[in-house]
C-alpha cells in the first residue's frame, strides 16, 4: 500500500496481504487486515488488534469494526468503545457528521448509534443482497450496489432512487451532487444524486471507484488514476500508483493498494 498526500507526494508505503475491508474518514483511512485495523493518517499509521476476522470497516466518530456476528466500535486510539451483536449483517458504513451508521444484511438496512451501538431503527431493503454488494455512506444517507441495481436511500430510511443500470456495477462514489458508477460492461456513468437521473454515460474500463470525493472523485481505470467531476470531466492523475485507489473526504490523504 502507499500513502500519499501533501499534494499527491508520496509519504509512505508499507506491505501486507490484501485488505478484507477498508473504511474512509474526513481524515483518516482503515483497513482490515487478518485480525488487526491499520489506520493512516497522513504520515502517521497505528494498528488495533481486532482479534477475530474483519468483515467491514467504517470511520465515522468511531471506529467501526464488523466481524461476524458482532460489530465493535473503537476510538482510533485503540480503545473499545462499545460491542454489540451484528446477526448476519456483512457491510457496515458511516461518516463523522451522521448520527447513525448503515449495517447491511441480505434483507434489511440497520441504523445503528454510532455512539452507543443502540439501534435505532431498521428498514426492509428494495430487492434482497448478497455479502457482495457495495455499501457505502453518501451526504444525505448510504448507497447499495446490488448485481446492476443502484439504490439510495436517505436519513430516514427512505428510498431517494432505485436504478437498473443494465450491467453489474463493480463500484461507485459520489462526489459534488452526482453518483459515478463502474459497470461491468466497461461504462462509467453519472447520476444526479438526489432522482438517479443519467447525467452522462462514457466508456471506460474502470474497475474501482473511489467512495467519496469533492469536486471530483477517483477511479482506478485500465489506464491508471483518473479524477472524474460531476459533470465527467476526466483528467488523468500521474502521481498516484495503479491500484484501488481510496481518498480521504477532505482530500488530503489518498491511499492505493496494488495487488
Amino acid at each position: 500500500m502507499t500513502t500519499v498526500s501533501d499534494g499527491y507526494r508520496q509519504v509512505g508505503s508499507f506491505e501486507s496481504d490484501a485488505p478484507s475491508a477498508v473504511g474512509v474518514g474526513s481524515d483518516a483511512i482503515a483497513f482490515g487486515l487478518g485480525s488487526r485495523v491499520t489506520v493512516v493518517s497522513g504520515r502517521d499509521r497505528s494498528t488495533i488488534d481486532h482479534g477475530d476476522p474483519i468483515v467491514d470497516l467504517a470511520v465515522a466518530d468511531r471506529l467501526l469494526v464488523l466481524s461476524p456476528e458482532t460489530l465493535t466500535a473503537y476510538s482510533l486510539d485503540g480503545d473499545t468503545i462499545w460491542s454489540h451483536e451484528a446477526g448476519d449483517a456483512y457491510a457496515v458504513a458511516g461518516t463523522e457528521t451522521k448520527e447513525c451508521c448503515g449495517v447491511l444484511d441480505a434483507d434489511a438496512v440497520r441504523f445503528v448509534e454510532v455512539g452507543s451501538g443502540r439501534e435505532r431503527f431498521a428498514v426492509d431493503r428494495v430487492r434482497p443482497g448478497a455479502s457482495d454488494d457495495e455499501f457505502i455512506a453518501t451526504p444525505s444517507g448510504f448507497g447499495i450496489a446490488t448485481w446492476s441495481f443502484l439504490t439510495m436511500i436517505d436519513g430516514d430510511g427512505e428510498v431517494a432512487f432505485d436504478r437498473d443500470l443494465s450491467a453489474v456495477v463493480r463500484s461507485f462514489g459520489t462526489c459534488d451532487g452526482s453518483v459515478i458508477a463502474a459497470l461491468q460492461s466497461d461504462r462509467l456513468v453519472g447520476l444526479d444524486y438526489g432522482s438517479g437521473a443519467d447525467r452522462w454515460r462514457t466508456e471506460l474500463d474502470a474497475q474501482q471507484v473511489a467512495p467519496v470525493g469533492e469536486a471530483s472523485v477517483l477511479v482506478s481505470a485500465a489506464d491508471g488514476i483518473l479524477a472524474v467531476a460531476a459533470d465527467g470531466t476526466t483528467n488523468t492523475v500521474p502521481d498516484l500508483p495503479a491500484g484501488d485507489v481510496y481518498a480521504t473526504g477532505d482530500g488530503t490523504l489518498v491511499c492505493s493498494v496494488r495487488g
